[in-house]
């Protein structure tokens, strides 16, 4: 009979599973989707995708073709060195997609995948500042096409890429070069480092010439509230209606 009392790994129910969701010990959710968002077993993975309700993170699925791939794909793999052309073609696309994905909102980070694996080939990650504007942008995207092949947009339960990333990959080099599961991540050069700066610039240019645009007309209409004010009760309406008017438009 039992003493009632939890010893070892008998933690109990919910507080057991919920010490070990998304670990390697968790025999339900799949491990490899909590980490990186993409499993290569897709929907015939024995263990549970769980999809996010809100996230904000979006990952844009295969979104980058590297022209790479479809040529000597094995030679990369074994030199990890992309000719200056290579480069200049990633980084055109990392600046015409970020460029993009700023009118939506702002971007705290894009992350383009260097794997080869069919499920992580191309994956574009981006994680927005709120999850509104990323469900938004998740939405809009699955309508669009790009670079003649429609968007598959999704939520990824990604939003801290800390243990995501690959930790072999740099000096020591990955055991299973560019096929492994965790992220390889492509990097930009310091000169279209500098160009993707230029490009949140005019972003926050547009945002602080929009606020400005809007405390404008909100000290407008205060300047002409006061005014109605003193004609008496019909200026109380005026002015109970102008501030409706305001707090509807901010």
């Amino acid at each position: 009979m039992s003493s009632g009392r939890l010893t070892g790994n008998d933690v109990g129910g919910a507080e057991y599973l919920a010490s070990i969701y998304g670990t390697e010990r968790d025999k339900v959710n799949c491990y490899f989707y909590y980490r990186v968002g993409a499993c290569r077993f897709g929907d015939t993975c024995t263990r549970n995708h769980v999809k996010p309700t809100y996230s904000r993170t979006i990952l844009l699925h295969n979104l980058y073709v590297n022209p790479v791939f479809a040529g000597d794909a094995e030679s990369l793999n074994r030199c990890k060195r992309y000719t200056p052309e290579q480069q200049r073609h990633f980084e055109e696309f990392y600046e015409e997609v970020i460029t993009e994905l700023l009118e939506y909102g702002l971007v705290e980070d894009m992350l383009v995948c260097d794997n080869m694996a069919e499920h992580m080939i191309g994956n574009v990650y981006v994680r927005f500042e709120r999850d509104d504007v990323a469900r938004k942008a998740m939405e809009e995207l699955n309508n669009r096409w790009f670079n003649g092949r429609p968007i598959h947009a999704e939520l990824c339960p990604v939003e801290d890429f800390t243990k995501s990333f690959c930790r072999d990959n740099g000096s020591k080099g990955c055991p299973m070069g560019s096929f492994c599961n965790f992220l390889h991540i492509r990097t930009l050069s310091c000169e279209a480092e500098e160009r993707v700066q230029e490009v949140f610039n005019e972003y926050y240019d547009r945002l602080f010439e929009k606020q400005d645009r809007i405390k404008s007309r909100r000290k407008r209409r205060s300047t002409g509230t006061r005014k109605q004010n003193r004609s008496g009760a019909q200026g109380l309406f005026s002015s109970y209606n102008d501030e409706v008017l305001i707090v509807e438009e901010y």
